[in-house]
């Protein structure tokens, strides 16, 4: 699913409501619903939507805006997706440093809490990237999962690092 393409063909309708009902849609087909079940949809919704009340309607938009406000909150988290969660802060820093290294631009939220969230996350914390970046955030965070955990010494001060780590994590030095 491209994110521009289904963001271009969103803009032809009108209104938070109609918004919605796209966005539904495009879940439904993404699904792999057969086609009765796609045009069934479809009418029900247009019937549903044809029988609603302008005043509700725009009510329900004003309730649609207020949670997509409230999902995707203000400042630096606001037109971002969450990509993965319940992480420790530890995980979140790992993948956050490769997500960056694949020039995928990311935003760690929940990084700042108690000491004993940082190795045994009750909420955890979670990488937040914009959505034409999700698909290579998704690949990157696979690219670390395959990595070999074959250890490497930091040639700096010794320590031992997993294989796919470029930096050692404890002096910082360019490993090999």
């Amino acid at each position: 699913m491209d994110f521009e393409e289904k963001l271009e063909a969103s803009r032809s309708h009108q209104g938070m409501v109609n918004t919605a009902m796209f966005v539904v849609k495009e879940a439904v087909s993404a699904s792999g619903a057969d086609a009765d079940t796609k045009a069934r949809l479809d009418q029900m919704l247009g019937a549903a939507l044809e029988a609603l009340p302008e005043r509700d309607r725009v009510m329900l938009g004003w309730v649609l805006d207020q949670r997509v406000s409230e999902n995707h909150g203000q400042g630096v988290y606001s037109g971002l997706v969450c990509l993965a969660s319940r992480m420790t802060i530890v995980e979140a820093h790992i993948v956050h440093d490769a997500l960056v290294g694949a020039g995928v631009d990311t935003r760690i939220r929940r990084e700042h809490r108690s000491a004993a969230h940082v190795l045994h996350p009750r909420h955890g914390a979670e990488i937040w990237v914009h959505p034409r970046h999700y698909e290579r955030g998704l690949s990157v965070m696979g690219e670390l999962e395959d990595t070999s955990e074959e250890a490497v010494e930091c040639g700096t001060c010794g320590e031992e690092n997993p294989g796919h780590f470029g930096s050692c994590w404890n002096c910082n030095a360019t490993l090999n």
